[in-house]
């Protein structure tokens, strides 16, 4: 469980610094020269914000297996 929510996280990263023209520039030029700038923790993505969310998720997954087993719909 823990190595898929770091692989999660890794990945939600990934994307906003991709998504985002600033972060994507800041990026590109950090490979480019091979510098990395500090960054704050988690990329401001705080702890609670992202167990709130997995809180979420789980919730959803449950109620699509519970669905699925009594062959309801899945919403």
């Amino acid at each position: 469980m823990a190595e898929s929510t770091e692989l999660f996280v890794e990945l939600r990263r990934a994307y906003e610094t991709l998504s985002d023209p600033a972060t994507r520039m800041r990026y590109d030029a950090e490979l480019s020269t091979g510098y990395t700038a500090p960054r704050p923790a988690a990329d401001g993505f705080t702890r609670d914000v992202w167990e709130a969310q997995l809180c979420v998720l789980r919730a959803r997954s449950e109620l699509r297996k519970s669905a699925s087993r009594h062959g309801g719909n899945r919403f």
